[in-house]
């Protein structure tokens, strides 16, 4: 399209982080523009996009796929989102 321009972001750096007081994980995302993005999401927002996420996942051919999480990393991981 005439006069308008594509704009790629490039992540510099990720942080993911949980606070306890608000029950949230925190993704920060530092871009390459030194721009900052921050998104917060719910336990229960984590909850409802954890089924499609896997079934993403699921779709990815294995060599497109990075480190898996170990035995012992999946069990902290389900045991964290199974606070009442």
């Amino acid at each position: 399209m005439v006069g308008e321009r594509e704009c790629y972001m490039s992540i510099k750096q990720l942080q993911i982080s949980y606070s306890d007081i608000q029950d949230r994980l925190i993704f920060r995302f530092n871009t390459t523009k030194q721009e900052e993005l921050s998104f917060y999401f719910t336990r229960r927002y984590v909850m409802t996009l954890w089924p499609a996420l896997i079934q993403l996942l699921q779709q990815v051919k294995p060599d497109e796929q990075v480190a898996r999480p170990s035995t012992g990393e999946k069990s902290r991981q389900k045991r964290l989102f199974q606070r009442n």
